[in-house]
Formats: structure tokens, C-alpha cells, sequence
């Protein structure tokens, strides 16, 4: 219970990977977007499982940060670009961005590059280790982190769905939708820019 609800409430705040899981409903329908919070449970129970064994080992170093602060920066500012270039349909006709292909493989890049589950976890997990609110040991850890992947998939399955509504919305709000779903990729990716400079200025430790 405490996994689930942990990954749930962690997932529901807007943020990269629930818009991307939207406008992937929204462009491609509920199959790809399914296919994308696959791979981004897939990554958070790896981050999980290292933060829960090894915190200190794997914590998220300066070193580390300098690259995927960066790395994460430029991968939303592509997709900003894709949705602002999608504004109008004069655009379309002059320029496009490739879009990635493979849903999957979006999630995997997405979800390794998002430096903030690592604190995220970290914290939940020695918290509720002090607690005693999960069991030690194999069986214990699993039931952890099969609610946690339960509680991410149901948190991505609101945004599926509201993007599977949105398509439905007639052609003069698609350009609205594509225009905020940039500028929040572009706000997003000024945010990391913004953390790989803090990041970038503190001593090594």
C-alpha cells in the first residue's frame, strides 16, 4: 500500500513523463502511450531496487548530474519543438521534427533523464524503512515494488485517457493543445537547464 500510494500521488502532479504519456494518447492512441509508461515503470523500479539496496552507493553524484541535467534539456526541448512547430497547419507544411518512433524507447530516455526520482526515492525509501512499513527481505521488497509500478500505471492511465478525450475535440484546439503542450516541455527543459547550472557551480563532493 504504501508504494502504490507513494507512486501515485508522485505521478499525478504535472510534470514530463504525464504529459508526454498524454500527448501520446493524444497523437498516437492508448496503445502507445501504454507502451510508454511501460518503459518509464520499467526504469523507476530500477531506480527503486538501487536506492533501496545501495543508497549511498548510487545516489545521484555532481559528476552524474552534469550529464543528465544537460542530456534531459535537450531531449524536452526537442519535444517543445515538435508541438510548437505543430501550432498551425501552415507549419506542418513548411517544417516538421522526426517524433520518435518507438514509444518505448521514449519512455526508457525519458525516465532515465529525469534526475528527480533519484531524491524522490531515496527519501521515501528510508523513511519507510525506519517505519517498518514494508516487510524485509525478497518477498517484502516485491510487494513494494509491484505497488509502486501499480501506482505509476494508474496514474499515467489519467493522463492517457484525458489525452484519448482530447482527440475527440474539434480541429481548432488541436493547435491550443499542441501550443501548451510546447511551452510546458519548453518550461520543463528551462527548469533542467536552470538545475544543470546550480549543478554546475557546487564543489564536487
Amino acid at each position: 500500500m504504501a508504494g502504490i500510494l507513494t507512486s501515485f500521488i508522485g505521478a499525478i502532479p504535472l510534470g514530463t513523463l504525464n504529459v508526454t504519456a498524454f500527448q501520446l494518447a493524444l497523437r498516437r492512441g492508448k496503445s502507445e502511450a501504454l507502451w510508454f509508461s511501460v518503459a518509464v515503470v520499467l526504469i523507476e523500479l530500477i531506480v527503486v531496487t538501487l536506492m533501496y539496496w545501495g543508497a549511498k552507493k548510487w545516489a545521484l553524484t555532481p559528476r552524474a548530474k552534469k550529464w543528465i541535467f544537460p542530456l534531459g534539456a535537450l531531449l524536452l526541448l526537442y519535444l517543445s519543438m515538435t508541438h510548437l512547430l505543430n501550432t498551425s497547419p501552415q507549419s506542418v507544411s513548411n517544417f516538421q521534427l522526426p517524433e520518435f518512433k518507438s514509444a518505448f524507447l521514449l519512455g526508457l530516455l525519458m525516465s532515465s533523464l529525469n534526475p528527480l526520482q533519484f531524491p524522490f526515492w531515496m527519501a521515501w525509501n528510508k523513511a519507510y524503512q525506519e517505519k517498518g512499513w514494508f516487510g524485509i527481505g525478497q518477498s517484502g521488497f516485491v510487494f513494494y515494488l509491484t505497488g509502486i509500478g501499480g501506482g505509476t500505471i494508474a496514474a499515467l492511465w489519467i493522463f492517457i485517457l484525458l489525452g484519448e478525450w482530447s482527440q475527440k475535440t474539434p480541429g481548432d484546439y488541436q493547435g491550443t493543445i499542441e501550443l501548451i503542450l510546447g511551452l510546458l516541455y519548453l518550461a520543463f527543459a528551462l527548469y533542467f537547464v536552470f538545475l544543470a547550472l546550480k549543478n554546475r557551480f557546487q564543489p564536487n563532493k
